[in-house]
């Protein structure tokens, strides 16, 4: 979820391998996953991806920036004190000050599957 502009809205996406999503199982297959959440201010859209595959989109209105400070704070893996909890590792986790564009998941998600860095020049 985001704050933007003041209004917080959640990306779902449904675990119900349907138009490309995955299931829960895909998920639990016991292999690493690369999992991107991005917001690109310039177009509105915020995006999700795995794998290097885009699995949920949702349009916001253009040039609307993330509400960011001491509004909230930022949870990783948990919500808060709340019942949302991520069951499974994270490792490697980057904050970019800037949407990556579809090119740049795809190819970070080719170098982690040779098990090269992703961490580029311009990237």
């Amino acid at each position: 979820g985001l704050n933007v502009d003041g209004e917080y809205l959640e990306l779902d996406v449904p675990l119900d391998g349907a138009d490309g999503r995955p299931t829960l199982e895909a998920l639990c297959d016991g292999q690493p996953h690369h999992l991107v959440a991005t917001y690109d201010v310039e177009s509105g859209l915020q995006q999700i991806y795995l794998d290097g595959q885009r699995i949920g989109q949702l349009q916001r209105p253009a040039g609307k920036s993330v509400v960011t400070g001491d509004m909230a704070p930022l949870y990783l893996g948990a919500s808060g004190g709340s019942a949302e909890f991520f069951a499974g590792v994270l490792d490697e986790i980057a904050i970019y000050g800037a949407a990556l564009s579809e090119e740049n998941i795809q190819r970070h998600w080719s170098k982690i599957k040779a098990h090269a860095s992703y961490f580029d020049k311009g990237e």
